[in-house]
């Protein structure tokens, strides 16, 4: 079984690979397929998914490790729909479980997370996202109970989410503020926020040290100082430390909206509006940044959808309550009235969520999201690619970047995660590869890098991401070695 062709699960699959190949000595190593060669394996995932791919490829030796990761992710998919109906369960700090039922129900059949988990995102991530409410869920145990056996059982679910995934840290943040406010919030008023907020960096701080340990200093840093970014080293880190004052701005409008809107009467309606609103208003941000990058400003849907599901379920378990309670009365029929409203901004949240899922879906083709086989557009021009390229590097663009490495083992100049990318030339040399206009200049920056092979993606091509612009300048640039449904393989000498 595989995804569809924009899917990131590839990279996990090519990560668990060579650490099955090499075993725990993977983690001490650069990974010499991705970035040239010079990115530590370690920084490119987390170890507990590699480790646990490959321990489930030991016993289910007849899978292969693209059925075994899509699994995973399905099953974590089931799995934080039970946590975030036990985190509501709790929040809302009813005798009644219907509020938990409401939640599971409503997260096992809204389409977003599905059709991102195997269409677009990176399993480990995924992974991280579906275990976040059990952190959240340790995080208000803490905070009604702080004592020894919870403080432990915090900074040990804290630290497994981040040596999954430490892209989970703004959602952790976001969650545990919101947390922290609805915890806080008593007879219409919060009181105590930063008391308990307090309690819950110890906790974090600490798991953050634990990953360390594993990620080292320098991961950290390299984030910080990504070269994506631009300009000095310097001038990135200030930038990004900018950028990160800027995500705090969203939440504290969330918070500021929320707090002066006057009719919340649940801790659970709070944390979800929280919650929500934060990640509506940095999508909005990312929207007005770049309206054409709809991979970015998408990217928190995921979160919206959990927030617009826990709000929904409030509104669904309130509304419900009264009807059935009041069955008989004879002021029934105004109390269905008054309460049309809200079953209103219920249905249509819910609607707006699988308006926004068809339109992903269509945006990518309505492909199938699981296959008997590779798709064969990637397939195809990685094969070839593998056959002529040998040991030498090769430049990849669009999904075949990701695809490359979990079924080949092709040096390429690009990777599956470049904000931990240790290689200064890689992302330039990439930008003119692409976008350039000049065939000079790109042949400098393959000569520099010693590239021999590129794979081009015509207008022809069934590849999704047309990323190469200017596709004269190849014919000035070296050689047309392979041709076949738009793509073409460009051999270049660095003599």
């Amino acid at each position: 079984m595989y995804p569809p062709q924009t899917s990131l699960i590839p990279t996990a699959v090519a990560l668990t690979k060579f650490l099955e190949v090499h075993g725990f000595s993977a983690f001490n190593i650069n990974y010499p397929f991705w970035y040239l060669g010079s990115t530590p394996y370690k920084f490119l995932i987390g170890p507990l998914i590699p480790v646990l791919l490959s321990f489930i490829h030991r016993i289910l030796i007849n899978s292969n490790l693209f059925s075994i990761t899509i699994y995973l992710v399905l099953f974590s998919i089931l799995i934080s729909a039970l946590g975030w109906g036990i985190l509501a369960y709790k929040v809302q700090n009813e005798k009644s479980k219907f509020i938990f039922l409401i939640v599971l129900i409503l997260l096992l059949i809204m389409p977003w997370r599905y059709l991102v988990a195997i269409g677009l995102d990176d399993a480990s991530f995924t992974i991280a996202r579906n275990f976040l409410p059990f952190v959240f869920i340790s995080y208000w145990s803490f905070m009604k109970k702080r004592n020894i056996l919870n403080t432990i059982v915090g900074i040990l679910n804290t630290s497994i989410l981040l040596l999954i995934n430490t892209n989970i840290i703004p959602a952790l943040i976001v969650g545990s503020v919101a947390l922290g406010i609805a915890y806080s919030y008593q007879e219409g008023k919060i009181k105590g926020f930063f008391k308990s907020i307090k309690y819950l960096i110890p906790i974090i701080a600490a798991s953050l040290l634990i990953a360390t340990f594993w990620y080292s200093p320098s991961y950290w840093l390299t984030i910080l100082t990504n070269p994506s970014i631009g300009g000095s080293s310097t001038l990135k880190a200030t930038l990004r430390i900018f950028d990160l004052f800027k995500g705090i701005v969203p939440l504290l409008l969330a918070i500021t909206a929320v707090y002066f809107s006057g009719k919340i009467k649940s801790r659970l309606m709070l944390f979800s509006l929280v919650w929500f609103f934060t990640f509506l208003f940095l999508t909005l941000f990312r929207l007005i940044s770049n309206i054409d990058f709809w991979q970015d400003w998408t990217s928190w849907f995921w979160e919206l959808e959990i927030g617009i599901v826990l709000m929904s379920s409030k509104l669904i378990l309130g509304v419900t309550h009264q009807v059935f309670t009041l069955i008989g009365d004879v002021k029934y029929p105004k109390l269905l009235y008054n309460r049309f409203s809200e079953y209103l901004i219920v249905f249509g949240l819910i609607f707006t969520l699988f308006v926004a899922a068809n339109t992903l879906y269509n945006k990518l083709g309505r492909p199938n999201l699981l296959n008997r086989q590779v798709p064969e557009e990637v397939l195809s021009s990685l094969d070839r690619l593998e056959s002529i390229s040998k040991d030498n590097i090769v430049f990849l663009s669009g999904s075949t970047v990701f695809w490359a490495d979990s079924l080949y083992d092709l040096r390429q100049v690009r990777g599956g995660r470049d904000e931990v990318s240790l290689d200064t030339d890689w992302d330039k040399a990439s930008w003119e590869i692409r976008q350039g206009s000049d065939p000079k200049r790109s042949y400098e920056w393959i000569s520099k890098l010693n590239i021999s092979y590129i794979l081009v993606h015509t207008e022809d091509s069934s590849e999704y991401y047309h990323d190469f612009n200017n596709l004269k300048k190849w014919e000035k640039i070296g050689k047309k070695v392979w041709e076949k449904n738009g793509d073409e393989i460009i051999s270049v000498s660095n003599e």
